[in-house]
C-alpha cells in the first residue's frame, strides 16, 4: 500500500475526530449558555436541526456500516 495514502488516511481521520470535539465542546458551551425557557431565533433553531439531522444520518451510515460488515 501507498506510503502516502496512509498519511492522507490518518490527517483525515484526525482532522474528522478533531472537527467533533470541537462540536461537542460548542455544543456544550451553547447548551449551557440558554437560560429555560428562553425565545432561540429562529436561524438559531434552523441550525441546530440542520446540524443535528447530519450527524444523526452519519450516525445511522455508520450502524448500518457495522450491521453489513458483521
Amino acid at each position: 500500500q501507498d506510503p502516502d495514502a496512509l498519511d492522507d488516511e490518518d490527517y483525515e481521520w484526525k482532522s474528522v475526530k478533531a472537527h467533533l470535539q470541537k462540536i461537542h465542546h460548542l455544543a456544550g458551551v451553547i447548551a449551557d449558555s440558554m437560560e429555560e425557557p428562553e425565545d432561540v431565533e429562529e436561524w438559531i433553531q434552523e441550525k441546530v436541526a440542520v446540524v443535528s439531522a447530519m450527524l444523526h444520518s452519519i450516525q445511522h451510515y455508520q450502524e448500518s456500516e457495522k450491521v453489513r460488515v458483521s
